[in-house]
């Protein structure tokens, strides 16, 4: 897995997915068909940390811009899927003065 230094928040927006445990990563899909053109590439990034049932997932961002709400619907709605949650870009602290 990318450590979170190295995620692309401008390209990709980033999904947790967790998982029953029963449930194998393998059974979440690659891509998701909303239009018969274009689907949408999930990029399975693997586990999140040490969590043994969250797993991360990229979206492509022009993607995502289209079917954002979709994709998270639809992930829900795959069988052992507990959560998805969208990950924030990471914020930059303001400095503070030192007086």
């Amino acid at each position: 897995m990318s450590n979170p230094q190295d995620l692309d928040h401008d390209t990709t927006t980033y999904l947790t997915v967790t998982l029953a445990p029963s449930i194998s990563s393998s059974s979440l899909p690659n891509y998701l068909s909303f239009n018969v053109e274009t689907p949408v590439t999930l990029d399975h990034l693997g586990n999140v940390g040490a969590l043994k049932d969250v797993y991360l997932v990229g979206v492509p961002k022009e993607q995502w811009q289209t079917w954002g709400p979709d994709i998270v619907q639809r992930l829900q709605a795959s069988e052992g899927v507990k959560v998805v949650q969208v990950v924030s870009a990471p914020s930059r602290r303001a400095k503070r003065d030192e007086f």
